[in-house]
């Protein structure tokens, strides 16, 4: 099947993504989110429509920057920073193949690819948008600062490779939001959908904060759920609930909270929920006692979807085999709280 192209821009986006790269090239720095829309009210829509897709990206201190994706569709503006970066793909692929899972300090690279450490860390920060790495620091510019290859990064030949299958997902998804917002007028083909299994908006998401984290099992439960979701729907269901145990396990042994070594997934959330404060009894609000009760829930759902469904136990004739959608489900699920709690446990850290 001849895999789908993403859908065209209009010229008015191309030209904001063209200024906005050009502004951030030689300011060295993103665009401050709050000032650019004050000047351009008639642009809103359109930003969020932009932001949305995944075109453009806010960082954490509310600045545009242009996503890899959104470079993948400029054109000849992009070229001299998709070369650098392809210099900097090569050196970490082939150092990945001497050191696995091995973090090398960003001023290190620099040197071996023989660019700025401005150059270096505006590469990486597009780069670090593709799933193969297994963590990197936050900002690339620090000393100190480092990133860690992920084994999938053996699976690209080039950093073109990536930036193909980037542009290739994107395509699946604006096509996949296009027959949805068709489909809600037309009830027979409501959740078409859903049978899509590479519809996984909040993927980038979840690998940007997962990877923010210095543990590579994380990462590597991560990869493995997204990696096996469409062709072995029942390792990518052992892998989503590997993923929340391994965030739980995680989060408590940095907050040194003691364990057994027998206690099952639901006992380390409520562990993990006591110490972050997100257990339903820590709140008097009716609305967030449901709200977390609920996230238990979803822990307590995927170790049962997994008992039955996963490859984990062995099975009778008569059990049910998972399908794509059933393995989606679980993925996003525990990414979602994966991702929530991570976030919450670095929020907590913060002064």
């Amino acid at each position: 099947m001849t895999s789908p192209a993403p859908l065209h821009l209009s010229e008015l986006a191309l030209t904001i993504l063209k200024k906005m790269l050009a502004t951030t090239q030689s300011s060295k720095k993103g665009i401050e989110a709050a000032s650019y829309r004050a000047r351009h009210e008639d642009q809103w829509d359109l930003l969020a429509d932009l932001v949305q897709k995944g075109y453009l990206r806010k960082d954490y201190s509310q600045r545009y920057w242009v996503s890899l994706s959104g470079l993948a569709e400029i054109g000849a503006q992009s070229k001299p920073i998709f070369a650098r970066c392809d210099r900097l793909f090569t050196i970490l692929k082939k150092r990945y193949r001497s050191h696995p899972q091995t973090a090398i300090a960003v001023s290190q690279l620099s040197k071996q690819a023989k660019l700025s450490l401005h150059n270096t860390a505006l590469c990486l920060s597009y780069m670090v948008e593709a799933p193969c790495w297994g963590g990197y620091s936050n900002d690339f510019e620090l000393e100190g600062a480092h990133i860690t290859s992920a084994e999938s990064i053996l699976r690209y030949k080039t950093f073109h490779d990536v930036v193909e299958e980037t542009k290739i997902n994107r395509g699946v998804r604006e096509k996949s939001d296009f027959r949805f917002s068709g489909a809600m007028e037309k009830t027979t083909r409501q959740f078409d959908f859903l049978n899509q299994p590479t519809f996984t908006p909040s993927d980038a998401v979840a690998s940007a904060i997962l990877s923010r984290i210095d543990a590579e099992h994380v990462s590597d439960a991560w990869q493995k759920a997204l990696e096996r979701r469409a062709a072995d729907p029942e390792g990518a269901i052992t892998a989503a609930r590997s993923l929340l145990e391994t965030v739980f396990k995680f989060i408590l042994d940095e907050e040194q909270v003691t364990y057994s070594d027998t206690i099952d997934l639901p006992g380390l959330y409520q562990l993990t929920a006591n110490k972050l404060r997100l257990a339903p009894s820590q709140h008097t609000e009716q609305i967030f006692k449901r709200v977390l009760g609920s996230c238990q829930n979803v822990v307590e759902g995927l170790g049962t979807l997994r008992n039955k469904l996963s490859d984990s136990h062995g099975k009778s004739k008569q059990a049910m085999k998972p399908a794509a959608r059933h393995a989606e489900l679980a993925v996003n699920l525990a990414g979602t709280m994966a991702t929530f709690l991570v976030a919450t446990w670095e929020a907590r850290k913060e002064p």
